[in-house]
């Protein structure tokens, strides 16, 4: 089996996607929340709070369907 295409090699760059989205949405949120002045800010600030949860489930969710168990 080649290494790079093996499933544990795989479910390492897979979690390091989910990892990449999980940082890209939790900067929103603390840039959000450095800068309560700004206009829109509450409306933002939970539309973050709407979307982090599911796009970490639907990475999670990508994750099982790609991996062979």
């Amino acid at each position: 089996m080649n290494v790079s295409h093996s499933p544990a090699r795989r479910l390492v760059e897979l979690s390091s996607a989910v990892a990449v989205y999980a940082a890209h949405f939790d900067g929103i949120a603390r840039r959000l929340a450095l800068d309560p002045e700004r206009p829109g800010v509450a409306s933002s600030r939970r539309a973050v709070e709407d979307v982090y949860p599911v796009t970490i489930s639907r990475c999670i969710e990508g994750l099982l369907v790609v991996i062979p168990f």
